[in-house]
């Protein structure tokens, strides 16, 4: 999780949480940016693709030129679940992954890439790329979180974290996953994760995979995963109650359907 825009301690807003369902290979990583801007869907959806470029740009890891956002194949196949302000502007996004859905179009989901890119390298790692297959095999439903971005204005940033985290895990208990997995940065989110009981990955000996250093990224990456159908509903109702209930705050999207 990155956030790295300066504070403004204004007065709190109203905030809303949207889950907008994945634009199913409408061209978001090749289309313009006025394309999208024709809709509600798109016109929050663009303001959450700015927001995550200029975090990642602010925290040294994108450095593409100014105009172009932040974008990557996976997220025409991508759910973007947002914190929207008064404004319509987004100030927290996390996205998430079916690998079935990634799988049916032939691409590999952001752990993957790094597990297998690491592997050759580091020997441990094949480890987490075995328990990817290990889970497909066994017909298990995975899912993965990531591109957590957060402001730092108006709200907490750990309370507009752990919001649109806890709605990707019960999204993803509500739609039958069985398995949540999630990259996270040593300085940025693996603890935040941790706090919601994800566990590291760990090698054939039962030991936590170390951090991976990778020269895209400006912090070392933790794997971690999560057994959703395994989390007691009084365990989650127990973190709704410390960390908030935006549950019934979720307003959802259905990529070109809404009109502005």
């Amino acid at each position: 999780m990155h956030s790295s825009i300066p504070a403004d301690n204004s007065a709190p807003v109203s905030l809303a949480y949207y889950l907008l369902h994945p634009p199913d290979d409408h061209g978001l990583s090749v289309r313009r940016e006025a394309a999208w801007n024709d809709t509600f869907y798109g016109r929050l959806l663009v303001s959450s693709l700015k927001l995550r470029t200029q975090v990642l740009r602010n925290s040294g890891v994108y450095h593409k030129a100014e105009s172009k956002l932040c974008v990557d194949e996976l997220d025409d196949y991508a759910y973007h679940l947002l914190c929207i302000n008064g404004d319509n502007c987004c100030v927290g996004a996390i996205r998430f992954l079916e690998h079935e859905r990634l799988q049916r179009v032939g691409l590999q989901s952001g752990i993957e890439k790094l597990a297998r890119w690491a592997a050759p390298k580091i020997p441990a790692y094949r480890a987490a790329v075995e328990m990817v297959e290990r889970s497909r095999e066994a017909k298990k439903r995975l899912v993965e979180a990531g591109m957590l971005v957060v402001r730092t204005d108006l709200q907490k940033v750990s309370s507009i974290a752990l919001g649109l985290t806890m709605l990707s895990i019960r999204y993803g208990r509500q739609q039958g996953f069985d398995l949540a997995l999630c990259s996270a940065g040593v300085l940025h989110g693996a603890s935040l994760y941790r706090r919601l009981g994800f566990a590291d990955f760990v090698d054939a000996e039962g030991r936590p995979l170390a951090p991976l250093a990778h020269p895209e990224l400006a912090d070392q990456v933790t794997f971690q995963y999560l057994e959703l159908q395994a989390q007691p509903e009084a365990r989650i109702c127990r973190l709704q109650e410390r960390y908030g209930n935006v549950a019934r705050e979720l307003k959802y999207l259905d990529g070109l359907l809404h009109a502005a």
